[in-house]
């Protein structure tokens, strides 16, 4: 975890387990040949489209292996079977377009009328912000 920002969620066992047992994370493993387990993805679908919130491997273990492909395949077996589209979200754009991914601008909506005036402000400022200079500069440099 210590590679990604410190605002990327890190998410307990329980959460984890609660949302398995829920039925709204799938789990896909990766084990040697020893039963440990070396990479997980963890998929959540919304309607028609999947994405994966969870995956990871053992960084300690040789690149060769392709652990972090192992489990993002995982992900596509999952969509192919109940013919439904991934979105692989924000960040390394670079990585996922030579793998064939498309950009799109993501948005995210934030109920705030019940907030301080001063912070509806800086909701709105960032929203400005956001729209005016992030989004096409994404465009621009499609990212």
């Amino acid at each position: 975890m210590g590679k990604y920002s410190r605002f990327n969620p890190v998410y307990g066992e329980g959460f984890l387990r609660a949302w398995h047992r829920a039925g709204l994370l799938h789990f896909h493993g990766h084990r040697d040949g020893e039963g440990r387990l070396q990479a997980i993805a963890g998929v959540f679908g919304h309607g028609r489209v999947v994405t994966t919130p969870i995956l990871g491997y053992d960084t300690g273990l040789p690149r060769e292996l392709g652990l972090y492909r192992l489990a993002a395949i995982n992900v596509y077996r999952h969509a192919a079977a109940r013919g439904l589209e991934v979105n692989l979200s924000a960040g390394t754009a670079g990585f996922k377009r030579l793998r064939g991914g498309r950009p799109a601008i993501e948005y995210s909506a934030v109920y705030a009328r019940h907030l301080p005036a001063r912070a509806q402000r800086a909701l709105d400022l960032l929203s400005a912000a956001s729209c005016r200079l992030g989004a096409p500069l994404l465009r621009r440099f499609a990212l």
